[in-house]
């Protein structure tokens, strides 16, 4: 157990803090800290005055590259240790930044965002507190809140859209059936008696009588019968044989 703990020391010292890869041709800037040489080099560029550690951010007055040649004998033997039996590789590549393809290897304390070297060194995060060592930590925790809210999301667009399909469902039987009572009324239209009839009530109801059938039907009704005093030349008459109710315009029988 001792051994693997100094192998997984040995291996988190011999990664460079950008690529957060074995060190590579490493090289040691002012503050102390050890890079490679290709990776600390574009994290500088296009700067001039001031070349921020990417790690500390100690600003280096001079672009100064001190090639670190013990250091690399050293991690030449991790990697010599790192490949036997008793060693362990990485079995999964480091997240990288989608504009500059570096890894993301520092945490923003005020933005809450992973970010690369390069992103830390933007007019956007300039001040913040900008961490390294509990990057891999933080960028885990954002992901464990991140994957429960796309299971929420996804599952509302799943209610949203069998929302939609049952509301679609109601509208297509609403239309069905006013479909359906369309073609009933027609076919009652072709009924012998039926459009006869239907077009006795549309003069009746052209001509302002006001008839309850229910109270006509069941009133008494003089002998000579009545004249309706707001209807002028409408009478209303009883046939005695058939107890049936007729109505009269100008002296011809509507029904």
């Amino acid at each position: 157990m001792a051994v693997a703990a100094a192998l997984a020391e040995l291996q988190a010292e011999a990664k460079c803090p950008v690529c957060l890869d074995g060190l590579n041709d490493p090289v040691t800037i002012e503050c102390g800290h050890n890079f490679c040489r290709r990776c600390v080099q574009r994290s500088w560029v296009d700067l001039e005055d001031t070349f921020p550690c990417p790690v500390c951010r100690h600003p280096c007055r001079e672009p100064q590259l001190r090639s670190n040649a013990q250091l690399g004998r050293l991690i030449e033997v991790a990697r010599l240790l790192l490949s036997g039996p008793s060693g362990r590789r990485r079995s999964q590549q480091s997240p990288l930044c989608e504009w500059h393809q570096q890894a993301l290897s520092l945490f923003c304390e005020d933005d809450l965002e992973v970010l690369c070297p390069l992103c830390a060194q933007t007019p956007s995060h300039q001040g913040h507190a900008v961490q390294s060592a509990a990057a891999a930590d933080h960028l885990q925790q954002v992901s464990s809140y991140v994957e429960p809210l796309k299971r929420q999301v996804a599952d509302t667009q799943g209610l949203l859209a069998t929302q939609g399909r049952k509301l679609l469902e109601l509208r297509e039987q609403v239309q069905r059936q006013r479909l359906e009572l369309a073609s009933d009324f027609a076919h009652g239209l072709r009924i012998p008696g039926c459009h006869e009839l239907w077009c006795k009530s549309q003069i009746l109801l052209r001509s302002g009588v006001a008839v309850a059938v229910v109270q006509a039907a069941t009133a008494p009704i003089g002998p000579l019968g009545w004249e309706l005093p707001y209807a002028t030349g409408v009478t209303l008459k009883k046939n005695e044989k058939e107890n049936l109710i007729i109505i009269l315009i100008d002296g011809r029988q509507i029904i």
